[in-house]
C-alpha cells in the first residue's frame, strides 16, 4: 500500500478537477481560501517570530550593559566608602574621632530580654582597661 504524501500533487489534482468542472466553484474557492490563509498564517508567524527574536536580542544587550554598569558602580561605591579613602579626607577637613565626653546620649538596659538578638561588638560598653563590665541598673546620659 502506498500512501499519498505529495500535497502538491493533491492540490494540482483539485485544480485539475476544478478546471474539468468536476469540483464545484464554491468547493474550489474554499480550498483556495484555505490554502491562501495557511500561506498568510505562515508568513505572519514568521514575521512575528522574527520581531520577537529581535526584541529578545535587544533586551539581552540592554541586560548586559546594565550588568556591566552595575559591576562598575558597585566597584566605585566600594572604593568611595573604603576607610582608606574616607579617613584621610576626614582628617583633611579637620574632623576627628569623638571622645567619651562628647557623647550626648547613651542608654543601657539591664534586661536583655528586651532585645531579640545580641548587640553587635561595637555597641557593647567597654570601660578603660578593657573591662566589659556594665554598672547595674538602668541609666541614661543626656
Amino acid at each position: 500500500m502506498k500512501a499519498n504524501t505529495g500535497y502538491i500533487g493533491s492540490v494540482s489534482m483539485i485544480v485539475k478537477r476544478a478546471l474539468e468542472g468536476k469540483v464545484s466553484p464554491l468547493g474550489f474557492l474554499l480550498v483556495l481560501g484555505f490554502l491562501s490563509s495557511m500561506v498568510l498564517l505562515y508568513i505572519s508567524l514568521h514575521v512575528h517570530f522574527y520581531t520577537l527574536s529581535e526584541s529578545i536580542q535587544e533586551v539581552e544587550k540592554k541586560k548586559e550593559v546594565l550588568l556591566d554598569q552595575q559591576i562598575f558602580l558597585t566597584a566605585e561605591y566600594n572604593r568611595l566608602v573604603s576607610p582608606e579613602r574616607i579617613i584621610p579626607l576626614a582628617k583633611e577637613i579637620g574632623m576627628r574621632a569623638g571622645s567619651s565626653i562628647e557623647i550626648l546620649r547613651l542608654a543601657y538596659y539591664e534586661d536583655s530580654e528586651q532585645f531579640k538578638k545580641e548587640a553587635p561588638q561595637w555597641a557593647q560598653l567597654y570601660f578603660a582597661g578593657g573591662s566589659a563590665e556594665v554598672p547595674l541598673g538602668k541609666w541614661e546620659n543626656r
